[in-house]
């Protein structure tokens, strides 16, 4: 599995692996666009309720972000729950919440239904402010987490050596390795006969009284009642250009010497 970048990522596979099912069916119920995370589970949930579902990607399954993550998989998220509260009211928020516990448990679910070997674990997370104007900030999400019984405590140590002011630590946190999980999903959408073409670029689409028809760069036309980009922003000039740029975050990797005594992760606040 190679991916995107100059850098070669900690997730990204010695050897490449052929995923491709080459399958001679034109035909499919629904053809999805993007073969990461998003689109292989896709895909797999569809197969699992009858639908015949084409996977497409232009290079590698994981190629973009999730051959790039930094595989960590929070029960919260950059928009901190004060501010959804604010935006969107106290229920919304709770729907949140009770999604992202249970995308959670949706992944332990898969890990043990395909016996999938991608290093899963639980921690916790230790989140602090580096500067008295993150204090505010801090509290704020600290407040919002009681409010909604998200399990958050307030702590006077963090498993790091880095100088902080207020930190809290948060339960139920996850990381995994992100391209063994999406190989093992793979595997079983293809053993159940999912159909997938790597490889290939799209060079035509349209969409004409309900039936999309796409053609790949080996000339292939294919069918479909439904077609589904799972590829961040859709193609061609749309409002989503100008709602959504390009960024990248950067991460490195160390091995240490000795075992740790705790797992867990860390991250000090933005200023708003």
């Amino acid at each position: 599995m190679t991916r995107d970048g100059f850098n070669r990522s900690f997730w990204q596979s010695k050897e490449d692996i052929k995923f491709s099912t080459d399958s001679d069916d034109l035909a499919f119920d629904t053809i999805i666009v993007g073969a990461g995370i998003t689109g292989i589970t896709l895909a797999k949930e569809l197969q699992n309720r009858g639908v015949k579902c084409l996977l497409l990607d232009k290079k590698n399954p994981g190629f973009g972000t999730t051959g790039g993550t930094t595989a960590h998989i929070n029960n919260f998220y950059d928009a901190a729950y004060f501010e959804i509260i604010n935006n969107f009211g106290k229920e919304a928020a709770k729907e949140l919440l009770a999604s992202t516990r249970e995308t959670i448990d949706y992944i332990k679910r898969n890990i043990l239904r395909y016996g999938i070997n991608c290093d899963f674990s639980s921690c916790d997370f230790f989140l602090y402010s580096a500067e008295e104007g993150q204090d505010d900030q801090l509290e704020q999400i600290y407040a919002a987490h009681q409010e909604l019984g998200l399990a958050t405590y307030e702590v006077d140590e963090i498993p790091f050596n880095i100088p902080f002011r207020k930190a809290i630590q948060i339960e139920g946190q996850s990381q995994f390795h992100p391209t063994n999980y999406i190989k093992g999903l793979l595997e079983a959408y293809i053993m159940e006969g999912g159909a997938l073409v790597t490889h290939k670029v799209i060079s035509d689409y349209s969409n004409e009284n309900g039936k999309i028809m796409l053609q790949t760069s080996d000339q292939r036309i294919y069918t479909a009642n439904n077609l589904v980009w799972a590829t961040h922003i859709p193609p061609g000039k749309n409002r989503f250009d100008f709602l959504l740029a390009p960024y990248r975050s950067y991460v490195f990797t160390l091995k240490l010497r000795d075992d740790s005594d705790i797992l867990a992760q860390a991250a000090d606040l933005y200023d708003p």
